[in-house]
């Protein structure tokens, strides 16, 4: 070993030192490598993801402009959840609910059944409302298909060569289509009832799924509902009762790329802004017609209209202007006696008083289940929450739409009530402002006076929203109202989501079945009692999917 105390010794140790130097720079150099690289392998593993990520999303979209019967491979490299509903359709069925779904914007698969000419279907997980949505209107379309082909196979003889018992047989199959269809819209508009109640009530819906127009035109139009007997249809606006969508269907047909003509339903609309006509739109079809072509004119005509998320449906123009006129004239009255006063004698003559900041019941009130809901009850959200949540079981819609009156016109009360103060306040303000002399003072009160003009504009901000949902609840009443004076049968509030068991004896159902059931009378029997449909169609999970399906096959 070297003698470190030496000249040589003292070389050794600066040359090891060195030699450490070196050998701590190269680790440095290795370990620096080392991390470079593994950050340039992280950087490439994370583009390689991201770039996966965009193919998907092109592909998801893609799936959504196309919608109907895709692959499975197809829905497999969006990289997506995927769950088989437990559905089966004959290829008859597949193409009616294909061209249904890519109203939807819903792809799904079909996955063959063996010893069957059947299909499966599969869908992504997260598509699972739009499914229920789309395969109830296979539901509804499949009934009105066979009646409309059972109309078309009378009319073909020409009404003068019909026989009595065959006009009348002509007559109650026009009645059982249109019942079909009201029952649909009444439906339908009941939804919007339940949507607007809970609005008014809850910040967010809740567990109440959001509806737009765009869904609306969805569900009410195409097809056989866009070419009922009763003619024209409307869809309007809630909040803006002037804002509305007249549609007009009819039979059309277009020859296809292979020269094959296609028989379908043709629907127009026109589109109105405060009563007076903006637009006009056709959902014709042609060869060449753009994808995406229905979702572009839907959008446009949501556009035009502010998007709207409360309409009603109206199965002829003129009841939609009865509505209208009714609607108005009530929003016309209440804007004129919007004063604390007015309001405290319209909670008085609805049956609620004001007690300790909320509205109160003057009286016992007896719930549709025969609960008492005691006088003095306050009127406040965390009771109404609870009211709207059992809305099936426990009120009724009258009852249940009274109650959130009574919120609503409480809200005003205090909303008018603050903006009273508000403004008094900016009034001494002001007054301040121009006997002040103090330049430093003047400012801190012109700052004092922005701030208390701020709440004012957002306190009269929030009068508007109030009056917007009185004024779709009034809306929702006087449809309620129309329609129960209108129909020739009322709407029954506690009737339960349920399948017709008479849907597949029906649809099975040939002319000569027909008149066999006009002479027993149970045609309008159907009618009345069972609405002709299967209002139950709509699914909450795969079991029950499952269940009908096995029903309905």
């Amino acid at each position: 070993m070297a003698d470190l105390g030496t000249d040589a010794g003292h070389a050794t140790l600066n040359l090891s030192t060195k030699v450490l130097e070196l050998i701590g720079k190269l680790i440095d150099k290795i370990f620096d490598l080392i991390v470079k690289s593994k950050e340039r392998g992280l950087v490439a593993l994370e583009y390689k993801q991201a770039k996966t990520k965009a193919e998907q999303d092109v592909i998801l979209r893609r799936l959504r402009s196309k919608a109907g019967l895709v692959t499975k491979d197809q829905m497999e490299k969006t990289g997506k959840e995927r769950m088989n509903v437990g559905v089966q359709m004959s290829p008859e069925d597949m193409k009616l609910f294909s061209d249904i779904a890519k109203r939807y914007e819903l792809p799904f698969y079909g996955l063959e059944v063996p010893g069957t000419d059947q299909k499966e279907l599969g869908i992504f997980c997260e598509d699972l409302e739009r499914f229920n949505l789309a395969y109830s209107r296979l539901s509804d379309e499949k009934i009105l298909n066979k009646i409309q082909q059972d109309i078309d196979n009378l009319e073909r003889k020409g009404v003068e060569n019909l026989s009595d018992e065959e006009k009348d047989m002509l007559r109650n199959l026009k009645e059982a289509k249109q019942a079909k269809i009201d029952q649909i819209t009444n439906n339908f508009n009941e939804e919007m009832d339940e949507s607007i109640m809970k609005d008014a009530v809850l910040d967010d819906f809740g567990d109440l799924r959001k509806m737009d127009i765009q869904e609306g035109l969805d569900r009410l139009t195409g097809y056989n509902l866009s070419k009922p007997d009763s003619g024209d249809f409307v869809l309007a606006s809630a909040t803006k009762p002037g804002d509305y969508i007249k549609v007009h269907g009819f039979d059309d047909s277009f020859e296809n790329e292979k020269g094959k003509k296609i028989n379908y339903v043709r629907s127009q609309y026109d589109v109105y802004k405060n009563g007076e006509l903006i637009k006009k739109f056709d959902d014709r079809r042609y060869v060449g017609r753009p994808k995406g072509y229905w979702e572009s004119i839907k959008s446009e005509m949501s556009n035009i209209l502010g998007n709207p998320k409360f309409f009603y449906k109206f199965k002829t123009e003129s009841i939609y202007k009865s509505w209208e006129e009714n609607v108005t004239k009530q929003n016309d009255q209440r804007m004129n006696n919007n004063t604390i006063e007015s309001l405290k004698d319209e909670l008085q003559k609805k049956g609620f008083g004001y007690e300790n900041g909320n509205a109160t019941l003057l009286n016992d009130v007896t719930a549709k289940d025969g609960t008492i809901i005691p006088k003095g009850q306050a009127i406040d959200k965390e009771f109404l929450v609870n009211v709207l949540g059992r809305s099936n079981e426990y009120t009724s819609f009258e009852q249940r739409q009274n109650l959130v009156e009574a919120f609503l016109i409480k809200q005003s009360m205090d909303s008018l009530e603050k903006s009273n103060e508000l403004e008094e306040k900016l009034g001494l303000k002001k007054a301040e402002i121009v006997v002040e002399e103090d330049p430093a003072k003047v400012t801190q009160l012109k700052s004092e006076y922005d701030d208390l003009d701020k709440k004012l504009k957002a306190e009269k901000e929030n009068i508007d929203r109030i009056n917007d949902r009185r004024t779709r609840l009034i809306a929702s009443r006087e449809e309620r109202n129309l329609s129960n004076s209108k129909e020739d049968h009322t709407r029954d509030d506690s009737r339960e989501e349920h399948i017709n068991e008479n849907e597949q004896t029906f649809a099975q159902q040939t002319p000569d079945d027909w008149k066999s059931e006009i002479e027993k009378n149970r045609v309008d029997q159907a009618v009345k009692n069972n609405d002709m449909a299967v209002k139950g169609q709509t699914m909450e999970h795969a079991d029950i999917a499952k269940d009908i399906s096995d029903k309905t096959r």
